[in-house]
């Protein structure tokens, strides 16, 4: 082997490596670490193809700080029990993000899916689930809130909508698992 064929080879080995290690960097910035679930970040990529998606829906976690102090702080297992639950039970529906870094979601419905269907399915499934670290506390029950907004053609604008949709309806509780 020649000298210029030994630094072509190892030019190309290089090469591969890289683009191998940047999809891992660009999935690590679009994912989750504590759910798995893609971020805000990719969220925000998604929501930007109009064409694709039509609405997302925001979901709250009711009193979440209060359970994860009475709980001793269980509270990211049960984040990681709900997003598993939510991402199976809506799966080949929707995608389901985590919503910055709290105790929110967000779900895009899939063009073919109905949003009032995918809530109602979410409502019944919560209603009377047992989350594996709530079950010894007796005096906490998990309730969501959620919002629902049909996107425009500013994604900003319709996540703060969303997001104040969801406020009214935490204050409200109107739409909530009880």
């Amino acid at each position: 082997m020649t000298l210029c064929a030994f630094f072509l080879l190892l030019f190309c080995i290089t090469t591969v490596l890289l683009i191998f290690k940047n999809a891992q960097l660009k999935k690590l910035s679009e994912t989750d670490t504590l759910t798995g679930l893609p971020n805000y970040r990719k969220l925000q990529q998604l929501l930007k193809n109009k064409t694709n998606y039509k609405s997302v829906i925001l979901l709250d976690i009711d009193n979440f700080g209060e359970f994860n102090k009475t709980a001793i702080h269980k509270g990211d297992e049960v984040l990681i029990e709900f997003a598993g639950q939510i991402k199976t039970l809506l799966q080949q529906k929707a995608i389901v993000c985590r919503y910055r870094l709290g105790d929110e979601f967000a779900i895009i419905p899939l063009p073919s899916s109905n949003e009032e269907e995918l809530i109602q399915t979410l409502l019944k499934h919560f209603q009377n689930y047992h989350f594996q670290h709530i079950e010894h506390n007796n005096n906490y029950r998990l309730l969501f809130c959620y919002s629902l907004v049909h996107l425009s053609d500013d994604t900003g604008y319709d996540l703060n909508k969303a997001e104040l949709l969801l406020a009214e309806a935490k204050r409200n509780r109107s739409e909530s698992v009880r």
